[in-house]
């Protein structure tokens, strides 16, 4: 009996990957498995990488209050005087 294109694949995919064999179904669940598994750690990465930006948000909010930081185009609008007050104003 002569072995189908997909059964030769199949049978290629086994020894490349050490085992003896490997149905279509076989590869199938395998490849749902990944995927599922996949798909939970994408979820989890978007949620982390969602609160470290929330957080880096934060902190800047917070060093922006607490160090009195000013912006550029804040400082374009401030007069000569209002800036020398700033000044004379910080710790």
């Amino acid at each position: 009996m002569e072995l189908t294109e997909a059964q030769k694949k199949l049978a290629e995919y086994a020894k490349e990957i050490g085992i003896n064999g490997i149905s279509l179904e076989e590869l199938i669940r395998s490849h749902r498995e990944l995927r599922a598994r996949n798909g939970r750690s994408h979820e989890e990465i978007a949620e982390e990488m969602n609160k470290a930006r929330k957080c880096a948000a934060e902190q800047t909010a917070r060093d922006l209050t607490e160090r009195g930081f000013v912006s550029i185009d804040r400082l374009k609008q401030m007069t000569f005087g209002e800036i020398s007050e700033m000044i004379e104003n910080a710790d």
